[in-house]
């Protein structure tokens, strides 16, 4: 059966949008390995730790909503264009607000974020927003559909639109996302190529 849906551009959510939003995410990403390490293994902050995104791309990206013919949230893709600044090193400062989030994580996994995960991400986020790369592509950050409506065109709906505006200023798609299997063939399927390098990032309890 096919799926009515919509997909437009929001520059600012109200909270219930933004909850309907994390329960999206929370409910596509059960099972996911890099959200259950970054989040220490708790699945009530799945919602809140990709929330994260949505906020920073608010402040220095674009935010798209996939909705259906209730007004309902069915897909989220967040995204920063050519030419707008690192989200962790913005010259206002970083776009991600972390102080509602860290405290919520357990000691050893706090740690773990200010040790290991954030140096590694400014790292990573620095070489993929350097200046060569950031005035030539677009750059996705998360990318969402509601596990109910998956498989119906909702996903290349959020890309296309972005990839639309890609094309007639000559700019390209890229993405850094954690990896596996099912999620490079999606990719894949949506248009992207994948690169040789992989990246490894370590849990805290020493997981790649």
């Amino acid at each position: 059966m096919s799926l009515a849906f919509s997909v437009r551009r929001v520059t600012e959510v109200t909270d219930a949008e933004l909850r309907s939003a994390k329960a999206v995410f929370a409910s596509a990403f059960k099972g996911d390995l890099f959200t259950d390490v970054v989040t220490g293994g708790d699945q009530t902050l799945y919602g809140e730790f990709h929330g994260l995104t949505i906020n920073a791309a608010l402040r220095g990206g674009q935010v798209y909503f996939a909705e259906n013919e209730d007004s309902e949230i069915i897909g989220i893709a967040v995204w920063f264009a050519p030419e707008q600044a690192h989200p962790l090193q913005s010259p206002e400062g970083p776009m991600i607000d972390l102080g509602p989030f860290l405290p919520k994580l357990r000691p050893e996994v706090q740690e773990w974020w200010t040790n290991v995960y954030l140096p590694d991400c400014v790292r990573l986020l620095g070489d993929q927003f350097a200046p060569e790369k950031r005035l030539a592509e677009w750059q996705l950050q998360d990318l969402v559909t509601a596990p109910e409506c998956q498989r119906k065109g909702v996903a290349r709906a959020l890309i296309d639109t972005v990839k639309k505006q890609a094309a007639e200023n000559g700019k390209r798609l890229s993405c850094l996302l954690p990896t596996n299997e099912l999620r490079i063939d999606i990719f894949k399927k949506l248009g992207f190529e994948v690169g040789e390098d992989t990246i490894p990032f370590h849990s805290v309890e020493g997981r790649r």
